[in-house]
């Protein structure tokens, strides 16, 4: 972004794609929202991640804690909380860099026909990435949905119901990192 910054929460999860040509395995994107619309029009028509809009607060600093929310038009529907935080230094912070190197973000391009049901376009994505992580801190976490009403949220209401109601078994140690993203559109390709 030309030096700037923008917010975004993103809902993944191992995958992988056993194709004709290609075998990737990676994090298949859910759902990415974002709160700039450029990083949105770009990710999503170009490369097939399903970027979406919402208002998301940039952290509030309670030392040792971190938190945040999303929202649209006023109404909060995630809370994430990052408690208890502690630097990770040391080999454990050279294997997070390695393993950050290369991430394979994998999508599905979809675009309906104009005027009747189906797709003019529907393909699934690799679109490359990577991020130079130059510091990261670990902690415990807390993530809190809250489902809205067709009319809080009309276009994302139906999301936010199905993430909210996926069972959670545990919740996995938490993991903050800051750093540089390194998107790579031009290596992205059509998986088949």
């Amino acid at each position: 972004m030309a030096g700037g910054g923008y917010n975004l929460v993103q809902v993944s999860v191992p995958a992988r794609f056993n194709g004709k040509r290609d075998q990737v395995e990676g994090q298949f994107i859910l759902v990415v929202w974002e709160n700039k619309t450029w990083p949105i029009l770009g990710g999503r028509e170009e490369t097939g991640i399903p970027k979406i809009y919402a208002d998301i607060e940039d952290l509030h600093i309670i030392q040792p804690n971190y938190y945040t929310s999303a929202s649209y038009e006023g109404n909060t529907f995630l809370r994430l909380e990052m408690l208890g935080v502690k630097p990770v230094e040391g080999q454990m912070l050279s294997k997070m860099q390695a393993s950050a190197a290369t991430i394979n973000a994998l999508g599905w391009r979809y675009i309906p026909k104009v005027g009747s049901p189906g797709a003019d376009l529907s393909q699934p994505i690799l679109y490359p990435q990577g991020a130079e992580i130059h510091s990261a801190w670990t902690g415990s976490g807390t993530i809190k949905w809250t489902p809205l009403s067709w009319e809080q949220n009309p276009g994302q209401w139906h999301i936010i119901k199905a993430l909210a109601e996926l069972p959670m078994f545990e919740i996995a140690t938490v993991i903050m990192s800051k750093g540089i993203v390194v998107l790579k559109p031009n290596k992205g390709l059509v998986l088949e």
